[in-house]
């Protein structure tokens, strides 16, 4: 029996040991990115995360394809731009976060000024306020003429169900 409690133990021990190497690192969306930024060619490419509304119970969680190319599960209203002909680099994928607000992030806990650390933690060059999106928007499609959607049609603020 204390053999059996000894195996349970150490499987345990293993689980949750496993769980902090089973995160994924920022290099790694970065890289999925790419692939994705390659195979667009000349083609924008817009990926929203979907937003709350009233109408949805409980935390917000980021559409799959947003998740999938960056690990940001919580920011409601973000949207990824790739711009692959964009003449700066650091600019060919884009993302887009809400203004801060300061009276909701009382309720619902502080969110990050965009700065080095951030860009940092999410593994993107450029980070930009959504106010912002429409412009950017409008360069990468004069530019390219070409325009790719990655997940369902939807409007940009559609919500995003938990």
């Amino acid at each position: 029996m204390p053999a059996k409690n000894t195996a349970v133990a150490s499987m345990k021990s293993a689980s949750v040991s496993t769980t902090h190497s089973l995160a994924i690192a920022p290099a790694e969306y970065a890289a999925r990115r790419a692939a994705v930024l390659k195979s667009l060619k000349d083609a924008v490419a817009l990926v929203f995360a979907g937003d709350m509304d009233a109408s949805i119970h409980g935390e917000f969680q980021a559409g799959a394809h947003f998740n999938y190319l960056t690990g940001i599960t919580d920011e409601a209203g973000a949207v990824l731009l790739f711009d692959p002909l964009n003449p700066v680099e650091a600019r060919r994928t884009i993302l887009f976060l809400k203004p801060l607000n300061p009276e909701l992030e009382k309720w619902d806990g502080f969110r990050a000024e965009i700065a080095s650390a951030l860009k940092a933690k999410y593994g993107f060059a450029t980070i930009m306020r959504t106010t912002a999106f429409a412009r950017f928007l409008l360069d990468a499609t004069k530019r390219t003429k070409r325009f790719a959607l990655l997940h369902s049609l939807a409007p940009h603020n559609a919500p995003v169900s938990p």
